[in-house]
């Protein structure tokens, strides 16, 4: 869970530098549309799943039992964690290539 949660935040920054830039400078990033609609859909759909499994948590608590059953598209907290990663590379290079 810490390291999901590191690389969320890391994803996090990304798309907030991202987002500075489209406001700030004439950059076309029209080529991100497809990879931050699928990383829009991945994370309602991973609210959803998490909804459905934390049955046994509660506001101040977490069940351990309910983070162990979180799956998504057939994978554990790991294989998401592998995801967002793969979608930090994709803007990541991007930015890179607008900074050029």
């Amino acid at each position: 869970m810490r390291e999901l949660k590191e690389e969320l935040e890391a994803l996090n920054g990304v798309l907030e530098t991202l987002q500075e830039m489209a406001s700030n400078i004439d950059v076309d990033l029209t080529m991100l549309q497809i990879p931050l609609l699928q990383y829009g859909k991945t994370c309602k759909d991973v609210e959803a799943v998490i909804v459905k499994f934390i049955t046994h948590s509660y506001r101040s608590w977490t069940s351990f039992r309910d983070w162990t059953k979180l799956i998504y598209l057939g994978e554990d907290i790991s294989g998401l964690r592998n995801m967002l990663v793969g979608y930090k590379s994709t803007f990541m290079i991007a930015l890179r290539y607008t900074n050029m």
